[in-house]
């Protein structure tokens, strides 16, 4: 699919639903883009991926992926690579998908509600920061079998309030 440069809104997955395979963005476009052929929506002025598909390569240009991101096809999303540059994932972005592991960069400050909602097939999380908030981000996940951590910090998650159910498969990374 190809969004011309007259585009200025894009609404919340808009294309649930739609088995696409390429999606470029008008180099003309000066509210999107779809820098370095990344084969997904990004808004240009806040660096925000705000629609991604199973095929999406997110730049390291990108500082946040926004709510329901991900929202799209959701059950094709096996696998995604967060670039170091991420440093907030919206509300439900990865809401459904079918990730089985997920490392989450330094980088990243704030997970927020629900981000990981529903995703039944998350067995790992990992996080490679130590100050990474995370708001009910990992709701409905029935299958988590491992919360690593860095080194020497499995105290320090485990208080906190947000930890919740995730406290019981906290382990530190090795160093």
């Amino acid at each position: 699919i190809f969004i011309p440069e007259n585009v200025s809104i894009i609404q919340s997955s808009p294309f649930h639903g739609c088995n696409l395979k390429k999606i470029t963005v008008s180099p003309g476009n000066s509210t999107y883009d779809s820098r370095n052929d990344c084969n997904g929506i990004i808004e240009t002025a806040t660096n925000t991926l705000i629609v991604g598909f199973p095929f999406t390569v997110i730049p390291n240009t990108v500082y946040a992926i926004a709510g329901n991101a991900y929202g799209n096809n959701a059950s094709a999303v096996e696998s995604v690579v967060i670039s170091d540059s991420v440093v907030e994932i919206g509300t439900c972005a990865f809401s459904c998908t079918h990730i089985k592991e997920i490392v989450l960069p330094a980088s990243i400050k704030k997970i927020n509600r629900c981000a990981f909602n529903n995703n039944a097939f998350l067995e790992t999380i990992e996080f490679k920061g130590e100050s990474t908030k995370y708001i009910d981000g990992f709701t409905r996940c029935p299958n988590i079998k491992r919360v690593i951590v860095p080194f020497k910090c499995a105290r320090k998650f485990k208080n906190r309030p947000e930890a919740g159910f995730l406290r019981a498969y906290i382990e530190e990374r090795e160093q």
